[in-house]
């Protein structure tokens, strides 16, 4: 199942920032990207980190899967890593009809989700991309507020 490590007082959210950013340090192609993790504290404070295949149309098995890891090894707390595209969407905008791949106005990030017991926040960091060299991630910043979705709710669905 990936890493672990048993230290109660590691910031999850930084961990997998910090790695994300180490991991580009080995990208040398444009079309580099970042594996989708799982960062998870279990009840005995032992963190883990697991690689996570997510391939287009099958995001639900993968998110029906970070579910049962996390109620299996008792998780109380978890980060969701992953790049994505991202849409701001103009004030009022219903966003059930925001497409990101059909918008010229999206960006690329790395997409971090944090939960735990009693909070779910969200931060993103900007993915720069440049036509000869590899892609760098921007500082670490807030996300837009909804932090509904597929992921947040395998994340909460798994936590205990």
């Amino acid at each position: 199942m990936g890493a672990s490590h048993n230290d109660g007082a590691v910031d999850l959210l930084k961990m997998a920032y910090d790695g994300a950013k180490r991991v580009q340090t080995g990208f040398c192609e444009p079309h580099d990207d970042w594996q989708p993790m799982l960062l998870f504290r279990t009840t005995t404070g032992t963190v883990h980190i697991a690689a996570v295949p997510l391939s287009a149309g099958r995001q639900e098995v993968a998110a029906a899967a970070i579910t049962a890891v996390l109620k299996q090894r008792r998780a109380v707390e978890a980060v969701w890593l992953s790049s994505a595209w991202e849409v701001v969407p103009p004030p009022n905008a219903d966003w059930t009809s925001i497409t990101p791949s059909q918008h010229p106005d999206r960006r690329e990030i790395l997409f971090l989700l944090h939960v735990g017991t009693d909070f779910a926040v969200a931060r993103r960091a900007s993915i720069q991309r440049h036509t000869d060299t590899a892609p760098r991630l921007a500082d670490l910043g807030e996300a837009e507020e909804n932090v509904d979705g597929l992921f947040t709710t395998a994340l909460r669905q798994g936590i205990s």
